[in-house]
């Protein structure tokens, strides 16, 4: 029948003849995911009227996909597709019927893709097997996913089965896609990992309290031998690194993980895990000797037997080698008086806190909210030869004002006594306050940090002086004080009625006595006193912040001496010497004796003579711009005259040691602005703090850091930060992410004191004072604190972490590189269990990476280093040393 109807059909094309139309075939395939269906109809007119409805059922084609083969005797022909009943109907994206030409198509999504072929025989059909254990509370637990590129399940998704005791188990069909996104719910409460999603891979999958394991065994297989014993450990000393290697373990039935273990020192029993034959320890102390063992564990719990015992003794403490550059800085800003307490003997100086006998009252100081408590530049000190600052990898320390503070208090607002514990209230910029200790002790806690490569930077005040108070005023007998004031000045109990009552009856602001005994009028303005110009409200050049008597930084005048200071020099002794200092600069520089460059030589004198680093300038925006500029002017000068004085000294600073200058600019973001032309390096960063916690949006946030002198001639840059003495503390119950995002946040980063080891609110206490309380010297958080170390240490070992570019490299879980120069790391924020990190284009395949969070080591294949991750989340991706 064939050949007759193939013969005719030649002879009639031979003789001339037309022959008859043709007919044509087109196969369609039709992607059922998209609409959520289990069969499909299609509804065509390719025989030039419209099949009935609901059409004709699609064959089977393959997981997902439905087909039909049909002839027409046109170009093309019209279809649409249904759910098998018609109650539910696919049209093209926009609506219309989808046009069907012959040929082999797909439908999917909305759309027709002319002559894709079969899907079905084009790729290897991809599965996933997900074993979940969920909350012990639900009996019913289903899985919504979508495979990558591709459409999420109706919710709430699909049920699982019941795999074994506690775990339950669904294997996916994602067709040509390599991976899949889900979440597990019991229909009414969701794991959706933190609100990221998981990310799972094709294979077996486990998913246990949040943590990934991927190409996992199957929990359910019963697992009844253990590893074989890891042998033949040994281990070798680098300053306080171990590095141990050992033979593998074996074990026919479960993948397997070493658990290191160490004893010895004073951190007694601690467990490291590695995923290969070797590990490095770097929490170790100097010159200690450590035990160390190591044994294998499978993917069932089951332990092998323990390896021989390899003492290994450390040496001298490691130090990280790195250039330093301001622009990764990790500054730790303490409050001194709060930090540490290493002179008790000095916690009542200028009889504070005592009689008008200065017999110390016996009060706990430390429970004064606005009261000096003891922490002092001894104490500082002492932290630093505890290698304290080092080991969290600080490499700047911002100090509080140590200068001479007013002697008094004033009424707090919060009903209690209120002193300059905090640096703020000026007295005398010249000398050093008793409280904090000596000159010699503020050089010894500048060369001990110096020792350490770890830079210093102090804060200043160029916008007003110290409150005036009762104590001060009987002290140097400025001002007028009314009868009666000794109830106030030495009320031992640290509870204040009211201002009126405990404090302005006794002080007569109408007296003519102030213009000719306090800071005269040519330095200062104030409100409603007697012979002084009056502030221009609060805020502004002219405006007295806080109520605080506003230096007149505009003058361009000269002026004398501020009385205040003339008497006070001249009960000390030293009046003739430093009108002498002052003679001899202001003859050296040409410049006038105007209220602010008066305050430029005394504070550029603490670079001169100490080696002061840096900078930190308080309430900036209220001092002049030219004021600022020539402050930063100077303070080169003298910094460049140490420096030449100082050759051993300076010797000890490697990479950058120009002086560096910052600013508190209320409200200031990333930004360039006029700051950074008149003297500022940096500015303070206000925005840091309200993005720290929000890990989905860190990528922009850290691209706009990383890019802030992207488009501008002249560096600049910004330190950010989680908490402060102004803006209050980072959420406690959530430090642990502030924390990351701040340690690995481009740029110069401020980690206030506390924040890596939880310090507490104090009490009760309000407002500012509660953010201030004492370091938490005995309540650390331990956890808390090794994860801040590690992060601290692996950013001062890597300039390319604030100083380098920042690129995005993968989202689930968050992968990012930096590089600078020829240093390049890769951090995954959100990682758990077994990760395969993504580090193409950055480490080339066969490079050997560790992670700093763990020590362990990978090797990058296919542009990826699988590692354990910690129980942070985090992963700190470095080439290894040798590599």
């Amino acid at each position: 029948m064939k050949n007759w109807r193939m013969h005719a059909l030649a002879g009639l094309l031979l003789a001339g003849a037309a022959p008859a139309a043709f007919a044509a075939t087109a196969t369609v395939y039709y992607y059922t995911p998209y609409k959520g269906w289990s069969t499909a109809n299609i509804h065509h007119n390719a025989s030039g009227s419209w099949t009935s409805v609901p059409g004709i059922a699609m064959d089977a084609g393959c997981t997902d996909w439905k087909k039909k083969t049909i002839d027409f005797s046109t170009t093309n022909f019209q279809a649409v597709f249904n759910n098998g009943t018609g109650s539910a109907w696919d049209n093209p994206s926009g609506g219309g019927n989808y046009t069907v030409p012959a040929g082999v198509h797909q439908v999917k999504n909305g759309a027709i893709v002319a002559n894709a072929g079969d899907p079905c025989a084009a790729v290897q059909e991809q599965t996933a097997t997900v074993f979940y254990k969920p909350n012990t509370a639900w009996t019913t637990v289903n899985i919504h996913y979508a495979p990558n590129g591709g459409l999420w399940t109706t919710p709430p998704g699909v049920s699982m089965d019941v795999a074994c005791t506690g775990w339950r188990k669904k294997t996916v069909s994602l067709g040509t896609a390599t991976g899949l996104a889900v979440t597990f719910n019991n229909g009414t409460t969701w794991d959706n990992n933190g609100g990221r999603n998981y990310a799972l891979g094709t294979g077996v999958t486990t998913v246990v309290n949040g943590a990934v394991t991927s190409n996992a065994p199957s929990p359910c297989v019963v697992d009844v031998t253990p590893p074989t014993t890891p042998t033949n450990l040994a281990g070798t000393a680098t300053g306080t690194s171990v590095k141990l290697t050992w033979d593998a373990s074996t074990d026919p039935e479960s993948s397997l993980s070493y658990l290191v273990t160490r004893t010895g020192g004073t951190s007694g029993t601690v467990s490291f895990t590695s995923a290969i034959t070797t590990y490095t320890d770097t929490t170790g102390a100097a010159n200690t000797v450590y035990n160390y063992v190591v044994s294998a564990r499978n993917a069932v719990g089951l332990d092998s037997g323990a390896s021989n015992i390899v003492p290994v003794k450390t040496g001298e403490l490691t130090v990280v080698s790195s250039a330093f550059t301001w622009d990764n800085a990790t500054v730790y800003f303490l409050l001194n008086d709060r930090f540490a307490n290493g002179d008790t003997s000095n916690d009542r100086s200028y009889c504070r806190e005592s009689s008008q006998a200065c017999v110390p009252f016996g009060n706990d100081l430390t429970q004064m909210p606005s009261g000096f408590h003891g922490g002092d530049l001894k104490g500082i000190t002492a932290k630093l030869k505890a290698n304290y600052f080092k080991d969290l990898g600080v490499n700047a320390l911002w100090i509080t004002a140590p200068y001479e503070q007013i002697h008094g208090f004033v009424f707090g607002g919060n009903g209690a006594k209120h002193y300059a514990y905090h640096g703020y209230y000026a007295l005398d910029w010249t000398a050093i306050d008793k409280n904090m200790g000596s000159r010699a002790d503020l050089q010894e806690l500048v060369d001990t940090a110096h020792a350490q490569g770890i830079r210093v930077v102090m804060d200043v005040v160029l916008n007003h002086t110290g409150y005036e108070n009762i104590k001060d005023m009987a002290e140097y007998g400025y001002g007028k004080l009314n009868s009666g004031w000794e109830a106030t000045a030495y009320k031992p109990a640290d509870v204040l009625t009211d201002w009126q009552n405990d404090v302005g009856r006794y002080i007569d602001y109408t007296s003519g006595n102030w213009a000719g005994t306090y800071w005269t009028r040519d330095w200062i303005r104030m409100n409603a006193v007697a012979g002084m110009d009056p502030c221009e409200g609060t805020d502004g050049l002219k405006g007295c912040v806080g109520f605080l008597p506003d230096l007149k930084t505009e003058v361009t005048s000269n002026v004398g001496l501020p009385s205040i200071l003339t008497v006070k020099w001249g009960r000390e002794g030293r009046l003739a010497t430093e009108q002498q200092k002052l003679d001899a600069w202001f003859a050296q520089t040409g410049k006038a004796r105007t209220p602010a460059n008066h305050l430029v030589k005394w504070l550029t004198d603490y670079v001169g003579e100490f080696g002061i680093d840096g900078f930190r300038v308080d309430t900036a925006k209220h001092v002049d711009m030219n004021v600022l500029k020539d402050l930063k002017t100077e303070a080169v000068k003298a910094r460049q005259a140490w420096l030449a004085a100082n050759p051993v000294k300076a010797a000890l600073l490697k990479g950058e040691t120009a002086f560096w200058m910052t600013g508190e600019v209320w409200g200031h973001g990333v930004g360039r602005s006029a700051y950074f032309d008149n003297g500022f390096d940096s500015i303070i960063n206000f925005n840091f703090q309200g993005a720290a916690g929000n890990t989905g949006g860190l990528n922009a946030t850290y691209t706009e850091l990383a890019t802030v002198n992207a488009n501008n001639s002249t560096p600049y840059n910004v330190l950010s930060y989680i908490s402060s003495h102004d803006k209050g503390l980072f959420d406690r119950n959530n430090l642990q992410t502030g924390l990351t995002s701040l340690l690995l946040a481009p740029g110069g980063v401020q980690l206030f004191y506390g924040d890596e080891s939880a310090r507490p609110l104090m009490g009760n206490w309000t407002g500012d004072h509660a953010w201030r309380g004492d370091m938490n010297w005995s309540t650390p958080n331990a956890t808390l604190l090794a994860h801040a170390k590690k992060l601290g240490q692996f950013r001062n070992a890597h300039p390319a972490v604030g100083a380098g570019t920042h690129s995005k490299l993968a989202d689930a879980p968050f992968t990012f590189a930096r590089v600078k120069d020829s240093d390049k790391v890769v951090v995954a924020i959100g990682a758990g269990g077994r990760a395969a990190i993504t580090v193409a284009g950055i480490f080339a395949d066969g490079t050997v990476v560790r992670d700093a969070y763990t020590g362990a080591l990978a090797t990058v294949a296919a542009g990826k280093a699988s590692v354990d991750v910690g129980s942070a989340g985090v992963v700190l991706l470095e080439v290894a040393s040798g590599n």
